[in-house]
């Protein structure tokens, strides 16, 4: 129970992070650039299998994050089969989640310290 708690407000402190800038981010876009961070190269089918919403919203996350510059797109074409596009973050995109997580641990280190006044 303590570990799931801990996950939530790891998950939640995210979010806050994110959604708490100027100008403020969808939930959607911020967990697009985690994944991205995370996996570092990803397929859209990864991204259709992970996302809570329909495939038309992500890509249009992906679309707005590539026009502002965070995200890159390639589009591999194999013989006989469908093209395949991966994304991943550009230098700005890693340095924007970068941020996001220093902020997120001084956001859980301040929840950190109130919890233990608790």
């Amino acid at each position: 129970m303590k570990d799931e708690r801990k996950e939530v407000i790891e998950a939640l402190a995210w979010d806050l992070v994110a959604c708490g800038g100027q100008p403020p981010l969808h939930p959607t876009t911020c967990a697009v650039m985690r994944i991205l961070y995370v996996f570092q190269v990803v397929p859209f089918s990864v991204f259709a299998g992970l996302m809570p919403c329909d495939t038309e919203t992500t890509r249009q996350q992906l679309r707005r994050l590539k026009a502002q510059g965070v995200v890159d797109r390639l589009v591999v074409r194999q013989r006989g089969r469908h093209a395949v596009c991966l994304y991943s973050l550009t230098p700005e995109g890693r340095r924007v989640v970068k941020l996001w997580e220093q902020a997120r641990n001084r956001l859980l280190s301040a929840v950190n310290r109130e919890l233990r006044k608790v």
